[in-house]
């Protein structure tokens, strides 16, 4: 036997060893065994199921993230029921009280005002409220960390987070584009997704975007015949309190504000499971591959946010954060007042996020064994800066359980520069 020969035989035999090799690791990663292999970076396989069918693993991405989007959705109105109940037995029987009882002080004269005797009346009646109110304050909130970011003045500088490593300024051009590349593309996604579906809700006037309290029975969708199929469609709509056409806040509207009790609950309740929701939602996207290269990564194109970053993301997570912000007021069953309430803070908080500049106390002052519950710009901050920390939006203590907390990631990425070094 010759020496090319031999030499054909080596080379087959090793080829067939590696294609075993391959094949016996491609198993055991679809099973999940992975027996000392590296862990994956795409837990949902995005891009193996995306193989299989022939389909981009872009298109596959865009799935899979809005797949986890209607699930996480699933559990809140699973949670909303939960909570419900547990409310009506515990806390309250969800009637509110009546203007001038003692539990009933400010918010009474507030909710009066804007339903009943205020000038926009009419606006606040109708359907489109909730997203109009969050999407004009959005911008509004945006205003004084756009000044901050175009002029840059002296007086917060110490308040940056994420300082330069000269005391100059930043150039004006390079301020210019990044406002004017984050801005037109927040208002490109506006227009395109958010402004077609309240257009519909102005023309339909519906659907009905909050949990319905009192008086739902009152209330007659259609001018169907009785006996038609119309009429028993209208009737099981009414009776689960879902409206889709012509609807009326002021048929719709509970007469009364919610008791103090109750808007503080309802408002707390918001926050923590929409800080849970987006915490999983938003992890899962930096932990597979494919889902972060091709829905999250645009939002991280910024490594020091300003406030036009906020919504400088992709139509699918804006969705997400969107349909989150809404369903859970309405599952969770809150007074269209503490709805509004909610969706004007969750807006505030995420721009604050966003500014750059640490002017908060709260993760100063709300502490436990030393380490900071709240969040604040800083936590947020930090994640932009290293990205695989912090991913929780307001809160701390699953980033500690999970050990995603900044300065977990940082000692491990510096015991892993010190190990190599040592090994080099």
């Amino acid at each position: 036997m010759g020496t090319s020969t031999k030499a054909a035989l080596v080379k087959r035999k090793l080829r067939s060893s590696s294609t075993r090799k391959s094949k016996t690791l491609l198993q055991s990663h679809v099973s999940g065994k992975n027996d000392g292999v590296k862990k994956s970076t795409d837990p949902f396989y995005i891009k193996y199921y995306s193989g299989c069918i022939g389909m981009p693993v872009a298109t596959g991405a865009m799935i899979a993230s809005l797949a986890l989007t209607l699930t996480i959705l699933v559990g809140i109105v699973v949670f909303g029921v939960f909570v419900r109940k547990l409310k009506r037995q515990f806390l309250f029987s969800g009637q509110s009280l009546a203007p001038g009882t003692m539990s009933a002080t400010g918010l009474s004269y507030i909710w009066d005002y804007m339903t009943k005797d205020g000038p926009f009346v009419a606006f606040v009646n109708a359907p489109v409220f909730p997203g109009a109110l969050s999407s004009m304050f959005y911008f509004v909130a945006c205003v004084p960390g756009a000044l901050l970011h175009i002029f840059q003045p002296d007086f917060a500088k110490p308040y940056k987070i994420q300082r330069t490593s000269s005391e100059r300024k930043v150039p004006g051009n390079l301020v210019r584009h990044q406002v004017c590349d984050t801005l037109l593309h927040s208002l490109r996604n506006n227009f395109i997704f958010a402004v077609p579906g309240m257009v519909y809700q102005v023309i339909m006037r519906g659907p009905w975007m909050y949990y319905s309290h009192e008086h739902w029975g009152n209330h007659k969708q259609t001018n169907a015949t009785e006996g038609s199929g119309e009429e028993a469609l209208s009737q099981f709509l009414i009776s689960n309190r879902i409206c889709l056409l012509h609807c009326d806040g002021n048929v719709l509207f509970p007469n009364s504000a919610p008791s103090n009790c109750e808007f503080m609950v309802d408002l707390t309740v918001c926050l923590l499971v929409f800080d849970l929701s987006y915490h999983y939602w938003h992890r899962f996207h930096h932990l597979s591959r494919p889902l972060y290269r091709y829905i999250h990564r645009i939002h991280h194109e910024y490594h020091a946010p300003f406030v036009w970053v906020t919504q400088y993301e992709h139509f699918l997570e804006l969705m997400a954060v969107a349909l989150f912000s809404m369903a859970i007021p309405i599952c969770v069953g809150c007074h269209p007042l503490t709805e509004w309430v909610w969706l004007v803070l969750a807006v505030q908080l995420s721009v604050e996020a966003h500014t750059g500049y640490d002017f908060g106390f709260l993760d100063k002052i709300v502490c436990f064994k030393g380490r900071s519950i709240w969040g604040g710009t800083v936590h947020h901050d930090r994640h932009h800066e290293l990205p695989m920390c912090n991913f929780q939006p307001f809160f701390t203590w699953f980033d500690y359980y999970y050990e995603t907390d900044y300065n977990s990631v940082s000692q491990r990425r510096k015991r892993r520069v010190e190990k190599t070094e040592t090994k080099q």
